[in-house]
């Protein structure tokens, strides 16, 4: 009975913090995290990475990688001219034709994708899919046997960007 006694006169001897205190910390935490969330937005918002020119950026970039890798991937490669190429590649869960071209899109170029046979003899390309647009220039030009290079030229205002790619045939 002692040591509870003893214990509860301990308890009641400590002093905690005020309800003064706690608000006090409690605002001031509260303006550090205001001030912390204020500035990453503003970090986002000034970022280049989430501006709609670098989306369309990396739209060309994956444009080109996804030629390349199909390229490389393929079985016989065809340059038809500077600005379109025919492929036999594994695509869609087979082999079959693959045409990337440039073509008339409303007001602007656009890259194509046609996707044709699974016989090798007979290519039958269908219809136009739309990889990207605004495009000044496509050019696939074989540098050496062997050797592709694929590049891209693109415009949009003020801003024009070039992606090029050498591909090993």
């Amino acid at each position: 009975m002692k040591c509870l006694l003893c214990c509860r006169d301990k308890l009641k001897s400590e002093k905690g913090f005020t309800l003064l205190e706690m608000l006090l910390v409690i605002t001031i935490s509260s303006l550090l995290a205001v001030i912390f969330l204020q500035l990453i937005l503003n970090l986002y918002q000034n970022n280049k990475f989430f501006n709609l020119q670098n989306a369309w950026q990396l739209d060309a970039y994956l444009a080109v990688d996804f030629m390349a890798a199909q390229i490389k991937n393929s079985k016989k490669v065809e340059v038809i001219s500077g600005q379109e190429i025919n492929i036999f590649t594994y695509y869609d869960q087979n082999y079959q034709w693959l045409k990337f071209s440039l073509y008339q899109s409303g007001a602007s170029n656009a890259l194509g994708r046609s996707i044709g046979s699974s016989d090798l003899a007979n290519k039958d390309f269908g219809k136009n899919l739309d990889l990207i647009d605004k495009i000044e220039e496509l050019n696939f030009r074989i540098m050496e046997p062997g050797l592709l290079k694929i590049t891209l030229y693109l415009v949009e205002g003020q801003t024009q960007l070039t992606v090029s790619r050498l591909i090993k045939i």
